[in-house]
C-alpha cells in the first residue's frame, strides 16, 4: 500500500480518465461490426432461400463470419451463375450482376479462388491473393461510390496499363517474398 497522497497506483494506469471512453468506443465499434455481419448474412441467406433454423444459424454466425457461410454452402450453385465479364482477356466484374451480387468482404477469398482457378489458370502473372486485393479494393471503391469501382477492370499486371493489377500482385509479392511483378503469360 501506498501512503503518499501523490504516488497512488490509480493515478499511474489513468491520470486522465481516458480508458473508459476508449474501452466504450471499442464496444461501440465491435457491435457495429458484428450487427453489419449479421444483417449482411441474414439477407444472403434468406435470398438464398433459407428459412427457419437454417436462417437463425446463418444470422447468429454471421455476427463473425458475415454472410461467407450461406454463400459458401450454396457456393456450388452460386458459382454456376457468376459473369467474369470477360472481354478480350480482361475481367469487368459487375458487382451487381447475376450471382456476382453475392459478393462481400467476406466471401472475397471464394471469388477469387474462382477467378484464379477458371479465369487466370493459365496466367503466372496473377496470383490468388493479387485478384483477392484488387477485387477488395475495386469493391471499396463501389461501396464509397466511386464509379471506377464498379465493374472492376482485372486485367494483366503491367505499370503502365492495368496499374492497379500490378499493385495488387505487387503487395501479393511481399507476402509471397517477391517484390517484382511477374510478367504476363
Amino acid at each position: 500500500m501506498v501512503a503518499s497522497d501523490y504516488i497512488t497506483p490509480v493515478m499511474f494506469t489513468d491520470s486522465d480518465g481516458d480508458f473508459p471512453v476508449l474501452i466504450l468506443i471499442g464496444i461501440v465499434i465491435v457491435t457495429a461490426i458484428a450487427v453489419h455481419g449479421a444483417v449482411k448474412a441474414y439477407k444472403t441467406a434468406k435470398s438464398l432461400g433459407s428459412k427457419g433454423w437454417e436462417l437463425t444459424g446463418y444470422t447468429a454466425s454471421g455476427i463473425i463470419l458475415g454472410d461467407y457461410l450461406p454463400v459458401k454452402n450454396k457456393w456450388e450453385d452460386i458459382s454456376k451463375n457468376i459473369d467474369p465479364g470477360l472481354i478480350n482477356g480482361i475481367i469487368n466484374f459487375d458487382f451487381t450482376s447475376n450471382n456476382n451480387r453475392y459478393y462481400s468482404i467476406y466471401t472475397a477469398s471464394l471469388y477469387s479462388k474462382y477467378l484464379k482457378n477458371n479465369i487466370y489458370y493459365n496466367k503466372n502473372s496473377r496470383t490468388q491473393l493479387g485478384a483477392y486485393i484488387e477485387l477488395q479494393g475495386h469493391y471499396l471503391g463501389y461501396l464509397l461510390g466511386n464509379s471506377h469501382g464498379n465493374p472492376a477492370f482485372l486485367g494483366d499486371p503491367d505499370w503502365s496499363g492495368d496499374w492497379t493489377a500490378a499493385l495488387a500482385e505487387f503487395i501479393a509479392g511481399i507476402f509471397y517474398g517477391t517484390t517484382e511483378i511477374p510478367s504476363a503469360s
